[in-house]
């Protein structure tokens, strides 16, 4: 699986990602600058159910914004 955000993709990432290293992942495109966003949920909850949830901060270049949608590349 790869993401895609504002034309920007990620590399391969696993299907049991951690939270943490989704958030560095997006940290990794050229324009996610670090903290820009909090990655929370996946993988880890029981039964696999709860989803990832990427969020704007309040502080990062992205906040008060409608920022593009966040894509599985994979699915497109």
């Amino acid at each position: 699986m790869t993401l895609t955000f504002d034309g920007e993709t990620t590399g391969a990432l696993a299907f049991n990602i951690s939270a943490a290293d989704l958030k560095t992942a997006l940290e990794g495109l050229s324009n996610v600058n670090v903290d820009d966003f909090t990655v929370t949920g996946g993988v880890g909850a029981a039964g696999g159910g709860t989803p990832y949830v990427v969020t704007a901060t309040a502080t990062g270049q992205y906040a008060d914004q409608n920022i593009p949608l966040l894509v599985d590349a994979d699915s497109l």
